[in-house]
């Protein structure tokens, strides 16, 4: 399939996910984070596409090196979330800070998205993964 379609599809996806979340928010009486969820996913869905077509409009290539950089990036970042996870846990043990599981997820999932992105940045920087 040529990248424009592919484009079309994904932003398509995107735009029923959104009218869903609407749709089930006006006519039903369904909770409304599911329907927030639904709306979220689908805005998330059509700018993360828009902004991908808009980025490798002339086609994305992906060799070993920059595998390599992701893997390398991934696997820093799972020792990181795994070390503030214990933090978290040692904080909680001896009672320094009181968190509702909401917070805890919060820390792990930011800390895991932050994380990524600044050593893959760190690597692309650094021409190569040693």
């Amino acid at each position: 399939m040529e990248k424009e379609t592919i484009f079309r599809n994904r932003i398509s996806i995107g735009t029923l996910i959104l009218l869903l979340g609407i749709i089930l928010e006006v006519f039903t009486s369904i909770d409304s984070i599911i329907t927030i969820s639904l709306i979220n996913a689908g805005i998330i869905v059509i700018l993360v596409s828009y902004y991908k077509f808009i980025k490798y409009k002339g086609g994305h290539t992906q060799d070993e090196w920059t595998r390599k950089i992701g893997r390398t990036g991934l696997a820093y970042s799972w020792i990181v979330t795994f070390v503030v996870t214990i933090g978290l846990f040692w904080v909680d043990y001896f009672g320094w800070l009181q968190m509702s599981v909401n917070e805890v997820l919060v820390i792990i999932f930011f800390t895991m998205i932050i994380s990524v992105n600044l050593f893959q940045f760190y690597f692309k920087r650094q021409g190569d993964v040693e």
